[in-house]
Formats: C-alpha cells, structure tokens, sequence
C-alpha cells in the first residue's frame, strides 16, 4: 500500500505548535528592533535622521502602564513616501519588503530556512532588512525597467511566464543569450533583483515559490558567468530564502559538465537540492502541464515573449504626490492596525484576535495594491495584461 505524502508545515495555515511559538517569538524580536532600530552586526552604517517620528506603535501597546484610561493618540507620524533608501528604519525596510504579501509568510521563509531557531531566523531576516536598505531594492522597484539597458530587455535572456503543476510561477532563462562582457555586473544584478521584485506579483497563494528553467540550447563556455552565478547564489540563499520551488536545466551538453562539477560544490545544499537535469523538451510536461508550457519547448502555448516598452504616460500616476500620500498614508494605517493587533494576539490570543488579524493581513494586501501603481513603475506584464493592478495575475 503506497505511503501517504507527508503533510507541509510550517507555512500558512500549516504551522505545527511549536511552530507557531517560534513564528510569535521571531515577532517579538522585530518588535523589539522596530522600537529601538538597532541591529548590532547588522546596523546599518547611514545615521538614520528621522528614527523619531517612524516608530511602531508595539512598544507603546506593551509597555503601557495597565492602570492608564487613556486612549491612544490617532496621530501617529506615517513615514514619507521618499525617503532614501539609506535613511529608512528597520520598520520601513520590513513593511516595504512585505509589500503585498502576508506578513507571517515573510517571517515563515526565513524560519524555515533556519529549522525554526529564531535566533538564527531572526539573524538572516534583519540581515536582509540591511541589505535591502544598502541596495535601494525599493528604489530598484520604484526606477524599473529603466535601470538596465533596453538591450538586456529586448533579447528576452530572463522572463516569467505561465505556472507549474504546483501552481507555481515559472521563469525561464536561455542561458545562450548571456555573455558576461555584454553588460557590467552591476547592471545584472539590478536586472536579477527586480525580476525577482516583479516575480513575488505572481505568487498567488498557496504558490509561494518559483520555478526556474534554464534552456541550455547552444550553450558554450562563452555564456557561463562564474561572478553571476556566485551572485545568484549568495542572494537566493540570504535574501530571497524559501523562494526557489525547482531548477531544471534542461537539454545541457557535454561541455557543461565540467561547469557543473566547479559550480554544484559553491550552491547552498538547499539550491542544489532543487536542481534537476532534464534531457529533452517533453520532459518538462512532467512539471508543466502541455497547455500552459510554450510551443518552443514542446507545449501547446502559443506565447512568445517580446518586449514591449513603456508607453508615454503609463508612470504619470507616480508623479501625482498628493494622490501618492493619500495612498500611502492609507497604507501605513494598514501596518498600524496590523501591528496592534499583532501584539494583542502576542499578548491575549483567542479565536477572535485571530480572524481580526487575518481580515487586517487581507485590508493591507489590498491597501498596498492600491499604492503600488505610485511606488512601482508599471511593468511589461502590466502592459500586456498579464499583470493587474488590483494584484490579480491573468495568462
């Protein structure tokens, strides 16, 4: 008699108990750096000059004198939509990573990257707070396409489409089109790091990874970027943790198995492990059903994917700063509301503090996709309807 899968923990509505303590004590810690905006090794070097007026309202709710009647102030100071990126707290630089996701889930990725030792989780996720604050990742998403050559675009190196068996997004990357001398490897990075920005829009719960296939047609050593692939690594491994569902390389020849013998001992174990080599073009309908793969690697889709540029006056709403602050005024009543009760459940947890914080995760979803359209220039998925702006994913 076959064995029944083994049930998925540790994710959204799947938590075992001593999972969900871990998933309440990695809260308190943030709740804890919000307030104070101190990360020891992970500080961030840049004085922040408006740590005053862009704190939680956690520490208050905790520490509040028990026998005080009065009613928090409604007041509280919303952070401005253009802050640098270097002067953002730590809040800023979590809220912002959230974006339009649960934030549980955000949590979740990093402790179960770290076998749910919250000092550890802890360690990794305000390290990828700091990263995010060095790297202007909010910047990469507000800029967009503009912050690579037209070039990288056009020839469709890297793009995502359609989904796997599992639900799951898929990019695909032909492997062929990249040379290493083409563009600065800061200019890949910036590119990898908004690609990965845009693929978090099409997680469509329970998807909460993606799938990678790398064509490997014509490949030569000529395509391998040895710096690219270390990059690759290093900020899936760190930064994007839990968010890689498979990798298979498909149809690779002989020569890149000399590659592969340099490069496989340098992946996180948990990135090698999700590698899987595929021979042909028909092995791929064992992930992807044929009416969602494309025709050119043996599916029934006709898509193909071409770059269309931005057009004149898609971004405007971005320049509309009182519409931009109404909207993200909005926004941050959301976190608020989402943080206290966040703490009332830390605090006193019942049946009902639970439904109050998750209908509070689903208003943030949906205040933050309000804003997004003024923070986020419009993508090429939007401008061929694949991507909507109320968060909703059409293929």
């Amino acid at each position: 008699m076959p064995k029944e899968p083994k049930k998925r923990t540790g994710f959204l509505n799947s938590l075992e108990p001593e999972q969900k303590v871990a998933l309440d004590e990695l809260w308190k810690v943030l709740i804890e750096k919000f307030e104070t905006n101190e990360v020891e090794e992970t500080e961030s070097p840049t004085e922040n000059t408006h740590e005053n007026n862009r704190k939680s309202g956690f520490g208050k709710f905790f520490n509040r004198n028990k026998t005080e009647k009065e009613e928090p102030k409604q007041t509280k100071a919303t952070p401005e939509p253009e802050t640098p990126a270097n002067q953002q707290t730590l809040r800023e630089s979590f809220w912002r990573f959230v974006l339009g996701d649960h934030p549980d889930s955000i949590l979740l990725r990093y402790l179960r990257a770290r076998k749910f030792n919250v000092s550890k989780a802890s360690k990794m996720l305000l390290g990828t707070l700091k990263w995010r604050i060095q790297n202007d990742v909010s910047g990469i998403i507000e800029k967009g396409e503009k912050i690579v050559s037209t070039h990288v675009l056009q020839i469709g190196k890297g793009y995502l489409y359609g989904v796997d068996k599992e639900g799951r997004p898929v990019s695909f990357c032909h492997v062929r089109l990249h040379n290493k001398d083409d563009e600065p490897i800061e200019e890949l990075e910036k590119f990898t790091i908004w690609l990965m920005e845009t693929a978090r829009l099409f997680l469509i719960p329970p998807a909460d990874c993606v799938s990678v296939v790398f064509d490997m047609k014509d490949f030569s050593l000529s395509n391998m970027d040895y710096p690219f692939v270390s990059f690759m690594n290093k900020v899936l491994e760190s930064h994007y943790p839990e968010s890689l569902g498979v990798a298979l390389i498909l149809g690779a020849p002989w020569v890149f198995s000399g590659v592969w013998k340099v490069v496989s001992p340098l992946l996180d174990p948990v990135v090698a492990s999700k590698v899987q080599f595929l021979d042909k073009y028909e092995d791929l309908q064992k992930f992807i059903e044929p009416s969602m793969l494309l025709k050119q690697f043996g599916g029934q889709n006709p898509y193909e994917f071409k770059f269309v540029p931005p057009q004149p006056g898609e971004n405007d709403i971005m320049n509309d700063t009182e519409a931009k602050n109404l909207a993200y005024e909005q926004w941050w009543k959301s976190v608020d509301q989402f943080e206290k009760i966040t703490a009332t459940r830390l605090a006193s947890p019942s049946p009902e503090v639970e439904q109050q914080r998750e209908a509070a995760a689903k208003q943030l979803r949906a205040d933050y996709f309000k804003l997004d359209p003024y923070i986020r220039a419009r993508t090429v998925y939007h401008r061929v309807g694949i991507l909507h702006n109320d968060g909703s994913v059409h293929w």
